[in-house]
């Protein structure tokens, strides 16, 4: 770690807060709660709240940025989906790294339908998903701008 600035996850630190059936969640010392989803799983509703749940417990007052990273070959269940859509998560900002066509398709409906009016954005990589959360402060402003090109 050089300067303060951080290129990978390798290089920020990552402190455990919570172990489930469906990921684990990191807080990153960047002011990010990263909840890395196994590979192969089905997240259901139950999965979904307690993720809210927990990012309620951990966010330092909701003043933390979210990277989720779904594992390879997972999926979500409608209702699951259907309650993120609608749940609101006051985070600043949300980056979402999506690994295979079935997630782009369900990012698709994600974005547009969610009710949260947060920053988000779509990466192919954590570490994309981490450069991008460090350009916005914790009051939402960036200057960088979300985008949708994953979704095309």
């Amino acid at each position: 770690m050089t300067d303060g600035q951080h290129n990978t996850t390798e290089t920020i630190r990552k402190t455990l807060m919570a172990e489930t059936k469906v990921f684990t969640l990191y807080s990153l010392e960047e002011g990010v709660l990263f909840f890395d989803y196994h590979d192969n799983i089905n997240i259901e509703l139950d999965d979904v709240k307690e993720a809210f749940s927990l990012f309620v417990k951990h966010s330092n007052n909701c003043t933390f940025k979210v990277l989720l990273a779904f594992g390879q070959f997972s999926t979500i269940d409608v209702e699951a989906r259907k309650y993120a859509e609608n749940k609101s998560m006051p985070t600043p900002a949300q980056a979402i790294v999506i690994r295979n066509l079935s997630q782009r398709m369900l990012a698709r409906f994600y974005h547009l339908l969610r009710k949260d009016k947060h920053l988000l954005k779509f990466v192919r990589s954590v570490d994309e998903g981490l450069t991008w959360l460090m350009t916005i402060s914790p009051d939402g402003n960036s200057q960088a701008s979300a985008n949708k090109e994953l979704l095309n």
